[in-house]
This record gives structure tokens, sequence and C-alpha cells, in this order.
């Protein structure tokens, strides 16, 4: 499914992948505890109305505003994780440029001056996480106390109203109120700060699931019958929806099969647009492109997988030595194997580090075929 990133960033996506997806497996474990933990509260505060009455009421309010206490703290939990998320994204997104730009930071030595703007990024990042921990410090502490507060509460009330308090009311209130000190002190806590990371997380996933969908077809007329024919009839396109100008504008043009066809322009002039249409990857404002046939591209920048030169070729398709062979001719890769030590199994390593430009080219190429 394919998907405009316009709204989005490399960084936001790894961060969502590899973090906040992570959550969705913390909470299911904890949410049994959340189920349970309002029953065991019931069950426990009936057993003790049997035996005291209703002062015991007065804990249950302390529960209640127990419960409400967390939920504010759960929305200050739930600002700072979504502000601290954001920072993530751009220090994964700086890291990405960093990682993929590192020939010409070492070549330049730069390591000092981009090493400072990851700890700066860094280091707010981490005044955030500090800010989130705070806040669950207070929780932690209030959740170890709330047993505590609630027995004291029930005996006071039970001595304002009046109520006999004997040694055997006391150890069952006790004893009852530390039955439900981890539901209380642990559970609901811990349960009420994960679904507030939880909605954060949503949240960011929805925030890419619900952006536009980037058309994959952008003609309106009927299919060319000529295989291998390209139509262009008053076509009109724009980088994003965004975009205020139009890169192209009322293009017509008609490439047959067979023709070779070259796209010459100064900077600027709509040449790379020109092709991204082609291959549906602008928004269209009029007009139609019309594209009979499958399309094969090789991108400027050759593109190499850890492996060797023939699994690149392949990429994982049934191997077929007669077409194999014809390929790698036509693509003059038959030299290039001559120089390698190993031919077609020598290992070009991560990107195609160890081929030139140009071998990594045939490389790319050869695999279009």
């Amino acid at each position: 499914m394919k998907r405009s990133t316009e709204g989005t960033s490399i960084g936001q996506i790894l961060n969502v992948l590899t973090n906040d997806l992570n959550r969705f497996d913390d909470i299911f474990w904890m949410f049994w505890y959340i189920v349970i933990a309002p029953f065991e509260i019931f069950v426990v505060y009936v057993i003790i109305w049997n035996y005291v009455g209703y002062p015991c009421a007065t804990g249950l309010i302390f529960v209640f505003l127990f419960i409400a206490g967390q939920s504010v703290f759960a929305k200050f939990t739930n600002k700072f994780r979504l502000s601290t998320t954001k920072i993530t994204d751009s220090r994964i997104k700086l890291m990405s440029e960093i990682i993929n730009a590192m020939k010409v930071i070492k070549m330049y030595a730069w390591e000092h001056s981009f090493a400072e703007r990851i700890a700066t990024v860094r280091l707010n990042e981490i005044k955030q996480l500090k800010k989130s921990m705070a806040i669950r410090l207070i929780v932690y502490i209030v959740s170890e106390l709330v047993s505590k507060i609630l027995v004291f509460a029930t005996i006071l009330s039970i001595l304002f109203f009046g109520f006999k308090l004997n040694a055997e009311i006391t150890f069952v209130i006790i004893t009852l109120f530390n039955v439900i000190r981890f539901p209380i002190g642990f559970f609901l806590p811990m349960g009420i700060g994960y679904i507030a990371e939880i909605l954060v997380t949503l949240r960011r996933v929805n925030e890419i699931l619900i952006l536009e969908e980037q058309s994959c077809a952008i003609s309106d007329g009927s299919p060319v019958e000529i295989k291998g024919e390209i139509k262009f009839k008053s076509f009109s396109g724009k980088w994003t929806n965004t975009s205020e100008h139009c890169s192209l504008k009322s293009v017509t043009a008609n490439i047959k099969s067979g023709e070779l066809v070259f796209v010459i322009g100064p900077v600027g002039s709509g040449k790379t647009c020109l092709l991204m249409a082609i291959l549906h990857e602008i928004e269209k404002v009029s007009g139609d492109c019309v594209v009979s046939g499958c399309i094969s591209y090789s991108p400027q920048e050759a593109w190499c997988f850890n492996g060797s030169v023939k699994q690149n070729i392949i990429f994982g398709r049934n191997f077929d030595k007669n077409k194999y062979d014809n390929v790698i001719d036509v693509c003059g890769l038959v030299k290039d194997f001559k120089l390698f030590s190993f031919g077609d199994e020598t290992l070009i390593g991560e990107k195609g580090i160890t081929l030139s430009g140009g071998q990594k080219a045939r490389v790319n190429l050869a695999r279009l075929e």
C-alpha cells in the first residue's frame, strides 16, 4: 500500500515501529490485572461493610480520589510522553542521516560537530524523560502509602461516628486492606500509566495511517493498446498536494514502443518530474498520463544489498542460466566478473561498498532484466 510520506518522517516511522508498538506487548500482560483490581476492591469493601458498616465509605472515597489523581497524573505523563517521542523522532532521523553520510563526515572530519548535535538532541530527550519519571516517582510513592492511608482513614471514621473498635475489627481491616494493597497501589497505577502510553502510541500510529493515499493512477482515459507506449495528453502535475505551483504544465507527448528518448533541459525545468509522472509518483492536476506495459526503473544512485553479485542480480527470482548469461553480457558485466576474485559469487558488502559507481549501476541494470 503506497502512502504519501509528506506529513511524516523516516525518524517517526522508525520510532513507531521499533519503540511505540512494543508497548502493546506490555499492556496485554497488565490488562487482566486492570480488570481484576476493581473486582477485588469491591469484594473487600463488601466484607469490611459487613464488619464496620458505613464508616468504611470514608476509605472508599479515598480510593476514588486516588484513582482520580492517577488520571490527572496520567494526563501529564501523556503530555511528556508525546513531547519525548517527537524529540526521539528527530534524534533517530538525525542518526539515520549521519550513518548514511558517514563517509563524507569522516572525510571532512566532522565527527565532533555531529556528535555535539546528537548530544544536544539527546540531552533534550533526557530532560523530558526526567519529567516523566518524576511524575511516576510521585505516583509510586503515593501508591505505596495508599493502603496505610485507607486503614488510618477507616479507623478514624469508625471512632468519629462512635462505632465500637476492637482488636478483631482492627485486625480484619488491616488484613483486608493489605489484600488490596497491590491492586490499588500497583496494578491500577501501572494500568493507568500504560493506558496513557497506549493512547499516545495509538495517536502516533493513527497519524501515519490517516496520511492521504498517494494515487497510483494519474490517467482518466482509456488504456493504450500498443504495449510499451507512453502518452501525455495536456498533462499537468505537481510534486505534492501542498505545492503551490505545477512542476509540469500542459505536457503533450507520444512515446512509441522501441523509441530512444532523451529528456534535456536546464535545472528546474521539470525533467525529473516528467519521469516521476511516468512512474505515477506525483500528484495529477489535469490531463492524462497513460503507460502501457511494465516499467523498469534504474535509479541514479544505484542500490545494492549485502550479498553476492549474483544474489543482487537475481533478487530472489528463479535462476535461468541462459537468461542470466545473456543479461550479464548485455549489461557489460562479463569483464567485471573477470576482475572479481570469485566472479559473480563475490560478496559486495553493505550498499555495494566494494563496487565502483559504474559497477553498481550495471548490477542494478542487470537486475531489471
